[in-house]
């Protein structure tokens, strides 16, 4: 797998983080904030040059870690688990995007939280209150992470339900190759 491999078209995408320890973070213009140690899921979209290739790719890499998105001052502390993208950006029936569709799913699960407001939906026009949310299953974390098995975990099974594109999960030996 190497992020030049996907594709360069516009659309949304789920990112799966690992955050491996407690941190405080300043996120931009939103603040400080305390991110608890577990798994995060962050749901953005790829509309600009080289759509998912290039927004995506560059979560996977970790590079440039100039921070430009609330999602690159997460990024330096955590590592990505897993990730799934769609094209388009909108969902047809709803006409809403996508990353849209999939926080407002995700939120309405009792297992995620959404701990800072705003966070990746500062531009939101579908009224969402973050983008970034928490797996909050305690002791589920390591599972998710080892397991791998999409179906078996409901915030991920929700994921997939509203996608119709299953998270495609990297281990220890997958090497993310820079553009």
């Amino acid at each position: 797998m190497t992020s030049s491999s996907l594709p360069r078209t516009r659309g949304a995408y789920a990112l799966e983080l690992y955050l491996p320890q407690q941190i405080e973070i300043t996120i931009g213009r939103l603040g400080k904030y305390s991110f608890r140690n577990g798994i995060y899921i962050y749901l953005g979209s790829a509309s600009g040059p080289g759509g998912i290739n290039a927004r995506l790719g560059r979560h996977l890499t970790g590079r440039p870690l100039r921070r430009h998105w609330h999602i690159d001052y997460l990024r330096n502390h955590a590592q990505p688990t897993a990730y799934s993208f769609i094209s388009p950006i909108s969902n047809e029936q709803s006409r809403k995007p996508n990353e849209c569709c999939w926080s407002q799913a995700l939120a309405s699960l009792s297992s995620m939280d959404m701990t800072i407001p705003g966070f990746g939906a500062s531009d939101c026009l579908s009224r969402c209150k973050a983008h970034l949310l928490f797996y909050s299953q305690p002791g589920s974390e390591s599972s998710i992470i080892q397991q791998g098995a999409l179906m078996q975990d409901p915030v991920l099974g929700a994921l997939a339900a509203t996608s119709n594109v299953p998270m495609k999960r990297l281990g220890e030996n997958t090497r993310l190759v820079e553009k």
